[in-house]
């Protein structure tokens, strides 16, 4: 359940940021099974349900390993970050390599 929480929320936090292109990702890995289309809470206990997501989850990390989906490119403002906030921007920046010299997904 952990899992699909947390891929859920860096999910969220890529794709609101508009750090990803799908299209693109799934093209470069080649994807021949897609992930689970939603997140039904529900049966996100049946250990069935967790344990595809869990193998495509291990799948899909490895093939984005050589990747980044976002590039840190400037900070404005006073440089502070709301304390609330700060473990979103620091989860988000960690996930997406965002200061990595990595390519572009």
């Amino acid at each position: 359940m952990r899992a699909l929480a947390r891929a859920a929320l860096v999910g969220l936090l890529i794709v609101a940021t508009g750090c990803i292109d799908a299209s693109r990702v799934n093209s470069v890995c080649r994807w021949s099974d897609s992930p689970p289309r939603t997140l039904d809470l529900r049966r996100a206990a049946d250990p069935k349900v967790q344990d595809r997501f869990e193998k495509w989850e291990l799948r899909y990390r490895a093939a984005c390993e050589p990747f980044a989906t976002c590039r840190f490119v400037a900070e404005v403002g006073s440089g502070r970050t709301a304390s609330d906030v700060a473990p979103v921007v620091e989860l988000h920046d960690r996930e997406s390599r965002a200061e990595s010299n990595l390519p572009l997904a």
